[in-house]
């Protein structure tokens, strides 16, 4: 960056700094068309039959065809079941559907999101080791050496942002692109950022008058410009740019605070002891203050070798957990203007074989699973792919797709299974990020482009 340009740029940062608030909806108005991802990471190796990918097969579920159900635009999904199996008298209680939203208003996750969804399933996972499986879905190779999709586009699209990516954890690599921001504590975050405020009650008030900040900032911009201009030596001219870029983000970053009170304050249903709301309150507060442009979610316990049906440790309510949260940061992206840029991806290292045995009731890994992705760009209300059971397996077996029609086939010189890599290159080709030269630097050479998303 050269000075000239440096000095405008902090020049600009001070005065945009002392600017009124304009207010979440000015905000999202004037805000840019940049694509917000939201990965949904369940870690642990979810089971797709038994929620997205319905099987009714008395090795893999308790329930029966009969019982699943299917969205008027022809998603099959498969029913909750409410309470522990019990073997003995062979019963188990039928509940609900994956309900979310309020208790007096709740509805099926499938059914609020029906013409929104799109589920592939049938996805050749390529593996059933933990690290490989939750590197490959969220990198698209087994490979090591490649950023999460979350982190490859925050490194490109958010590349000048003081947070572009933010984190609970799970597989998160970025490949040395940028720093993620592992989401915590967020007081201890907003102190940090607002070295000027004090947090009493729900409020953050100032320490010291505006003017006597300013009179800071503008000390502050001095003593750099003074020190970038004796700097000789490349790697410390270097450092003084980084320095002064930093500094340019503070006053977005200091904005964090503001933004979280007013998202706290909209009557938005949210889910009791979810666990992840905090975080996804801050992801949303970082992008409407231009300071984030990606972020992943885990939900662990789906490593379900024993208890796999077990409603308060099992899959199902690890599942609701995160159906809620998705739910929950999808209403809280419409309230604040935001929601019509967001892409939400959701998945799982792997899939699960049929169930253990009557002692056990738990299920292993296996290398077929699923995928559920909505917003901007994608087309939803579909289903893609397909599997049937094979009682000479373990577990489900998928069907090749017809690369032009991406119908079942059983064509095997045409036909191909459809991987990770196959849908990380649909979406790199939707969030604008396949033509960028960082995504070149972590290409998908054993895959061709399928249209998945259209």
């Amino acid at each position: 960056m050269e000075r000239r340009k440096f000095l405008e740029l902090m020049g600009y940062g001070l005065a945009s700094g002392l600017l009124p608030w304009r207010g979440i909806d000015a905000l999202a108005d004037t805000a840019s068309s940049t694509p917000l991802l939201f990965c949904f990471n369940a870690r642990g190796g979810w089971d797709p039959t038994i929620h997205c990918d319905p099987q009714g097969h008395e090795n893999y579920a308790y329930f029966g065809d009969a019982d699943i159900r299917e969205t008027s635009t022809g998603i099959r999904y498969a029913p909750m079941r409410h309470g522990n199996w019990n073997a003995d008298q062979n019963t188990d209680d039928l509940e609900d559907d994956y309900n979310v939203g309020p208790v007096d208003a709740r509805q099926s996750y499938f059914e609020k999101y029906k013409n929104d969804l799109l589920v592939i399933n049938g996805i050749d996972a390529q593996t059933v080791s933990h690290d490989v499986g939750t590197r490959n879905t969220w990198s698209g190779t087994t490979r090591e050496g490649h950023p999460c999709l979350a982190a490859l586009a925050a490194s490109i699209h958010g590349h000048s942002q003081p947070v572009p990516f933010i984190t609970t954890g799970g597989f998160d690599a970025t490949a040395g692109l940028l720093a993620p921001t592992r989401s915590g504590d967020t007081d201890t975050l907003l102190a940090l950022v607002q070295p000027f405020k004090i947090r009493q009650q729900q409020t953050y008030n100032d320490l010291m008058p505006p003017s006597v900040q300013a009179l800071i900032a503008d000390a502050q911009t001095q003593r750099l410009n003074a020190q970038s201009a004796r700097s000789r030596l490349p790697r410390r001219q270097d450092v003084s740019t980084r320095l002064g870029a930093l500094r340019l983000g503070e006053n977005s970053m200091s904005e964090l605070g503001t933004r979280l009170e007013e998202i706290s304050a909209l009557s938005i249903h949210r889910p009791v002891d979810n666990g992840l709301v905090e975080g996804i309150d801050l992801a949303v507060a970082g992008m409407l203050s231009g300071i984030t442009t990606s972020a992943q979610f885990v939900v662990t316990g789906f490593d379900t070798h024993q208890d796999h049906f077990d409603y308060d440790d099992g899959q199902r309510s690890r599942l609701k957990t995160l159906f809620e949260a998705q739910d929950y940061t999808v209403e809280l992206l419409k309230a604040v203007g935001l929601y019509e840029r967001a892409v939400f991806m959701m998945g799982s290292d792997f899939g699960r074989t049929r169930i253990n045995s009557p002692e056990e009731m738990g299920k292993d890994h296996w290398s077929v699973t699923s995928m559920m992705l909505m917003g901007q760009g994608i087309r939803g209300g579909r289903t893609l792919g397909q599997t049937w059971v094979d009682d000479c397996r373990r577990g489900v077996s998928a069907s090749m797709i017809d690369p032009d029609t991406l119908q079942p086939t059983s064509d095997v010189l045409r036909g191909v299974y459809i991987s990770p890599a196959h849908i990380h290159l649909a979406l790199r080709n939707k969030l604008d990020l396949a033509a960028h030269g960082t995504a070149a630097k972590f290409p998908f050479s054993d895959v061709n482009y399928l249209p998945l998303l259209d």
